[in-house]
C-alpha cells in the first residue's frame, strides 16, 4: 500500500486507518477515543488527533467499526469533538443490525468543521449497557478529511 495523500499547506488531506482490532475498550459507558494509523502525518493526524495545519473548513468522514456487539449493547454514540463543540454523528443501536460475527459499522457522515490554525479535532466512541467487552476493528477503522476552503 502506497501514501495516498496529498499534503500541501493549500489542500491538507489524509485518510488515516487502524491496523489493528483494538479489544475491550468500551461497553459499559467509557467513553473511547478512536484511534487510527496514519499513511501521512504531515496532514496534522498523529495517532488519535487532528491538528488544523492552517485556518478552513475540514470535511471529516468517519467508518468506525465495532467489534464484539451483543443484543444488551443498545446505546453506541460517536461523537466529533472540536473548539466549536460536541457533534454527534451517530446515536443508535448498533446491535440490531450487528454481523452473524457480532460487528457493525457506524455510517460514515461526512461532517464540515471550520477551523483555525492549530484547532484539534478527534472522535469519541461510546457503548452501553453492557460489560466492557466492545472493540474497535482494524483495518475497516477508517478516518478521511479534506479541506473544503
Amino acid at each position: 500500500m502506497g501514501n495516498n495523500t496529498i499534503n500541501t499547506n493549500s489542500n491538507p488531506f489524509f485518510l488515516a486507518t487502524q491496523s489493528i482490532d483494538v479489544n475491550n475498550v468500551t461497553g459499559d459507558g467509557t467513553v473511547y477515543k478512536v484511534p487510527a494509523d496514519t499513511l501521512n502525518n504531515g496532514a496534522g493526524w498523529v495517532t488519535d488527533t487532528f491538528t488544523a495545519v492552517r485556518a478552513g473548513v475540514f470535511e471529516f468522514t468517519p467508518i468506525v467499526s465495532v467489534l464484539n456487539l451483543t443484543t444488551l449493547h443498545t446505546q453506541t454514540t460517536l461523537t466529533l469533538v472540536s473548539p466549536g463543540g460536541s457533534i454527534t454523528l451517530f446515536d443508535g443501536n448498533l446491535s440490531t443490525i450487528r454481523s452473524p460475527g457480532n460487528n457493525a459499522t457506524i455510517p460514515a457522515i461526512p461532517w464540515p468543521v471550520s477551523l483555525n490554525t492549530g484547532d484539534q479535532v478527534y472522535f469519541n466512541l461510546t457503548v452501553f449497557n453492557s460489560t466492557k467487552t466492545i472493540g474497535v476493528g482494524g483495518g475497516s477503522t477508517k478516518i478521511t478529511c479534506r479541506m473544503l476552503s
